[in-house]
């Protein structure tokens, strides 16, 4: 059976509001902003920036409201780091 730990945050980046839901069970760490329609899986360990970053990015662009949030790459990493600094501990 799957134990999970689940938290809700409000973040603001930028002068734009993410409406996450984030949380651990026993594989990892799993990331949903609602508002945007995005979900992601992400790594437990906090070293694993890149790749979580890279995870983050990724369920962005597929986002369907993808046209709402800076189309640059450097902005979007931005985003990615800022939403990790509340997510992985």
């Amino acid at each position: 059976m799957l134990t999970f730990k689940a938290n809700k945050e409000q973040i603001e980046i930028d002068g734009l509001m993410y409406y996450c839901i984030y949380g651990t069970y026993e594989s990892g760490v799993w990331l949903c902003i609602l508002n945007f329609g995005v979900a992601a899986e992400l790594s437990a360990s906090p070293s694993d920036t890149a790749y979580n970053a890279d995870k983050i990015i990724k369920a962005l662009e597929h986002s369907p409201d993808a046209a709402w949030l800076p189309q640059s790459e450097d902005a979007r990493k931005k985003i990615a780091q800022e939403l990790l600094k509340h997510i992985i501990n």
